[in-house]
């Protein structure tokens, strides 16, 4: 339990003060094996004989008390969400979402370094997108065809220097 995790005979107390901060969203995910795969059995309780967060059969422990310990409700953005489809919705709809969403593309697809494109570059991605509900597909076609990100891979492969 917690007592344990901060007492230092496991984690820590840095790794339990850390933890804490983000169990509200993983009690999203309290139904999801280690996979990956929901299992509609969970129930989030902490394995005596596991590590800290560890629960049964691949599953990882909710941060909360036992009567709630299999709750999926949680909140996202200050929003009251019952499950992790909910909390998707609710950051979809956040207004950086799609800007923030067109950089992390832009990082995986090219050799760039989170934190090293242009805001100017996403936030005309996802002004191009606006007032429509981009799918994955439609994010990688605008962020990937944005014409400054064009001209700089243009610029690169021709080895130039921009």
């Amino acid at each position: 339990g917690p007592e344990a995790a901060m007492s230092g005979a496991t984690n820590g107390f840095h790794c339990y003060s850390c933890h804490g901060q983000f169990g509200a969203h993983a009690q999203l995910f309290v139904r999801f094996d280690v996979d990956g795969f929901w299992n509609e059995a969970a129930t989030g309780l902490q394995n005596p004989d596991g590590m800290p967060g560890e629960s049964f059969d691949g599953l990882m422990a909710s941060h909360l008390v036992e009567e709630l310990a299999a709750s999926e409700s949680a909140q996202m953005l200050g929003h009251e969400v019952a499950n992790l489809a909910e909390a998707a919705a609710v950051l979809a709809e956040h207004e950086e979402f799609v800007r923030c969403a067109a950089e992390k593309i832009l990082v995986h697809a090219l050799p760039l370094e989170a934190g090293s494109i242009d805001r100017r570059v996403t936030r005309g991605v996802a002004e191009g997108l606006r007032g429509r509900s981009p799918s994955f597909q439609d994010l990688v076609v605008a962020a990937l065809t944005h014409p400054r990100v064009v001209s700089t891979v243009a610029a690169q492969l021709r080895g130039e220097t921009r």
